[in-house]
Parts: C-alpha cells; structure tokens; sequence
C-alpha cells in the first residue's frame, strides 16, 4: 500500500511539473519538406524540423504527431518515435518522414482551381509526448503565404 501511495504521489510531483507557468512551449518551425521516392499513390515527404527549447530542462520527447493543413484542408500527416532528448536552452534538427493525405490534396485541388486566391492559409501541428507521467505539448503555428507580391 505505501508503494502505491509513494508512487501516486511521485506521479502527482513530476505531472505537476510538465504544468510549471515557467515552463515555455518548444518553438517549431520547417527548415525543408522534400519529396520522397514512392511506389504508391500516395507521396511521401521527408520534413526537416526545427526545434528549439527555450526552457532550463531537456526534452525528452518520446514521439511526435504532426500534420500540416493548407485551406482547412489536411494534405500532410505523420508520426514518430525516433526523437532525440533536446537540452535545456538547445536546438536539434528533426527529420521526419510524412505521407500525404490523397483526399485532403484532392479537395485542396478542386478548391485551388474553382477560386482565384490571393494567397494560401496554413496550419501547422505538431504534438510532442514526453512520456506516460507528463502532458503532451502542442505547437500550433498558423499563416498565410501573400501571392500578391509575387505576381509583379
């Protein structure tokens, strides 16, 4: 019974710590997304990410959701359990591998092509898991791509 009680109150200590006000979410940010070589319909993507820890303690990440919408439109998913610790106050770059959503694509398509858009909205997630005893953190990043530059 003390074990539980022990355990218990170890568990309520280190949740408790993943809630420190201190605590600041990871900065994540694309450095590249590249095309990968695919059998199948569904194309595959290489995403290099960039992630910095603004915090005095390491992550330790145990995996990673992350999608990326454009339009409202989910075109790009995946996930990870190959992730390195990131020390406190460090950066390290990720590279993840992302398959396409073929639906997703396809309704950004018939979007793209029935409307004349001035730019594109985007909607990046990412879900980090640092282990059973903490809460996941989520990075959401959000924007929009102006065309109205480009066409000069």
């Amino acid at each position: 019974m003390s074990r539980l009680f022990s355990f218990l109150i170890i568990s309520l200590l280190v949740g408790c710590a993943a809630l420190d006000p201190r605590f600041e979410p990871p900065v994540v940010s694309v450095n590249n997304l590249q095309i990968l070589p695919s059998n199948s319909l569904s194309p595959r993507f290489l995403i290099d990410l960039k992630v910095i820890n603004p915090n005095s303690q390491s992550l330790d990440i145990k995996g990673a959701y992350y999608s990326i919408e454009i339009e409202g439109h989910q075109v790009i998913s995946g996930v990870s359990n190959k992730l390195p610790v990131i020390a406190g106050y460090d950066e390290a770059n990720i590279e993840l591998i992302a398959s396409a959503d073929l639906l997703g694509g396809l309704k950004l398509l018939n979007d793209l092509l029935s409307q004349n858009r001035q730019g594109l909205s985007y909607l990046i997630n990412v879900k980090l898991d640092m282990g059973r005893l903490a809460l996941p953190i989520n990075v959401t990043r959000e924007g929009k791509v102006d065309f109205t530059h480009a066409q000069r």
